[in-house]
């Protein structure tokens, strides 16, 4: 830790905010990956690029629904918790996004 570091209400807050946000996240994942994508539309993405067709669906099934999520979950954090600092939440967002993309 350094000594310009500490720990204040605002700060605990936005960390707790983006934790449960992690959790969020966790949940829209695991819908995302059970939905089921017709060998009919992947196929005729799968011969151009297999990595760009796999790419295309994960944007669809997961990218998509998280970013929208964010979004509403920052405005109600807005609303109803004026004093948020929404880099820690944010950071826990795109730290939540690399984990959970492999």
């Amino acid at each position: 830790m350094t000594h310009n570091f500490k720990l204040t209400l605002r700060g605990f807050i936005s960390v707790i905010a983006g934790c449960v946000f992690i959790y969020l996240a966790i949940l829209l994942h695991g819908v995302g990956a059970a939905i089921y994508v017709p060998e009919s539309v992947l196929r005729p993405m799968y011969m151009f690029s297999p990595t760009f067709a796999l790419f295309l669906v994960t944007l669809a099934t997961v990218g998509i629904p998280m970013a929208i999520c964010f979004g509403m979950y920052a405005w109600l954090l807005k609303i109803f918790i004026k004093t948020i600092n929404y880099g820690y939440v944010l950071l826990n967002c795109c730290y939540t996004v690399y984990e959970y993309s492999y």
